[in-house]
């Protein structure tokens, strides 16, 4: 895919607009881009823009009454619920961030790269039109879930990291240059595999070797042709034991008191050890 630029957009490919937000998400929620002037981007100035809500208009061009019901379907942005004729849903917008990793937190928050009744889409929600299991354009999923699950892990970094500052104090090659999408793709991949061995680990050491523990609440088990299988993969197992970590309240007290016992420091958030999709989609 080309990077974007005015010269070399090729036919159903679009130029990725730009709001003249310079922060990431917030850790808690995406926030609310506000632009206030315009911004130069490899020797482009770009116009800011102002949206009238957090997705475009402040509400849905048509209503769900006017929609036959069989072609009915609800998506809901934030709070918004915007009323979607199936029949109307384009194909996913064919763009590239390469040449402007700056746009993705952006993107992935509030966009109108993808425009359904008159509301703007966001990047991080396009998993909730395309996944297969919507049958709303086919093969779709399987053309941008890849990308999307790269442009989610940026923009998770972004938010972890809290400003650009510090993502490209992080990003950036020894000779003070920024490194390139591919090679950020890369670190983030590192860390990734990092964290799913070591938090893998863990959660063996935790039950002893022995998955199947009835403490686990058969949470490593999955289901396949040949019936219940408990899962052996590091990226497997991390998944389900972070689950753990974060819902079950005595696993983690005395997940605490393990590492206490043993004088480790505690855990660091980090980059998330998922394979593709923000979502586990693969």
């Amino acid at each position: 895919m080309l990077p974007i630029s005015s010269s070399n957009v090729v036919q159903g490919e679009q130029p990725v607009p730009s709001h003249g937000v310079s922060h990431a998400p917030s850790a808690s929620h995406c926030r609310t881009a506000r632009a206030t002037v315009p911004t130069q981007v490899d020797g482009l100035v770009r116009e800011p823009v102002y949206p009238e809500s957090a997705h475009g208009p402040a509400a849905p061009l048509v209503a769900r009454e006017d929609i036959e019901p069989k072609h009915l379907m609800i998506l809901m942005l934030d709070e918004l619920e915007v009323p979607i004729n199936k029949t109307k849903v384009p194909p996913p917008p064919m763009v590239s961030f390469a040449s402007d990793v700056d746009r993705i937190p952006v993107e992935w928050c509030k966009s109108r790269l993808l425009m359904i009744n008159g509301i703007g889409i966001p990047i991080k929600d396009w998993v909730k039109l395309y996944q297969k299991k919507y049958k709303l354009q086919q093969n779709a999923w399987q053309r941008i879930k890849n990308q999307w699950g790269r442009w989610g892990f940026i923009a998770k970094e972004f938010e972890r990291l809290g400003s650009n500052d510090a993502f490209w104090e992080k990003f950036s090659n020894e000779d003070g240059t920024r490194m390139n999408y591919e090679k950020i793709l890369n670190v983030l991949k590192a860390e990734r595999e990092a964290h799913a061995i070591k938090h893998a680990a863990d959660a063996r050491r935790f039950f002893g070797n022995d998955l199947t523990r009835a403490d686990t609440d058969r949470a490593f088990y999955f289901r396949n042709g040949k019936g219940w299988q408990v899962t052996k993969s590091d990226s497997g197992i991390v998944s389900k034991w972070l689950e753990l970590l974060e819902e079950n309240e005595d696993i983690a007290a005395r997940w605490k008191d393990m590492q206490d016992e043993e004088g480790q420091p505690a855990e660091e958030d980090g980059a998330e050890p998922m394979d593709v999709g923000p979502d586990g989609s693969e």
